[in-house]
């Protein structure tokens, strides 16, 4: 199966959540430690618009947290951190 090249960018993110996941059920992570993780800077809308972190997964960054049992909670732009809670089993 073809992968998209694009979609690469998340994949040590979503690697990093499966780990956390094992051991929270519920994670709060700063945009900076998740461009720590990613090696790389989050893009500009992901500061600017709330529905960049939307739990959508029509979205590449989104399969990135859906696919390991991770929702978006709460993305505060202005605190620049991200609240994602475990989805029940």
């Amino acid at each position: 199966m073809p992968t998209d090249p694009s979609s690469a960018r998340y994949v040590p993110l979503r690697y990093y959540l499966a780990v956390q996941r094992k051991r929270r059920p519920d994670l709060t992570l700063t945009f900076r430690q998740i461009e720590d993780v990613l090696g790389d800077g989050l893009p500009k809308p992901a500061r600017k618009y709330p529905e960049w972190w939307a739990n959508d997964p029509a979205n590449e960054q989104a399969r990135a947290w859906l696919e390991v049992g991770y929702r978006v909670r709460v993305a505060d732009l202005a605190g620049e951190k991200v609240e994602f809670e475990g989805e029940a089993s």
